[in-house]
């Protein structure tokens, strides 16, 4: 079935994913830790926790996304199964 607020409403969406996305990767890359930093978390150093676990969050935000908008079942038209 084909939405037809769909083409106006995508632009708005995208940029917001986008952003989203941009976000997590920037959490998510460990640029922006010092050198020196010795904390550790679980037997981790800090930074590999936090990577981790944006790493999920960008994979569940991800499989959000496409259960969303993914098509449940195709539909058919006609009577009865083949």
């Amino acid at each position: 079935m084909h939405n037809p607020e769909f083409g106006r409403n995508r632009a708005f969406i995208s940029w917001r994913v986008c952003l989203t996305y941009a976000v997590l990767i920037t959490v998510a890359v460990p640029w922006y830790w010092p050198k020196e930093d010795a904390t550790f978390w679980f037997g981790l150093p800090r930074w590999v926790v936090v990577a981790v676990a944006a790493s999920v969050v960008i994979s569940a935000f991800t499989a959000l996304l496409l259960c969303r908008s993914w098509p449940d079942e195709p539909e058919h038209k006609g009577g009865g199964e083949a």
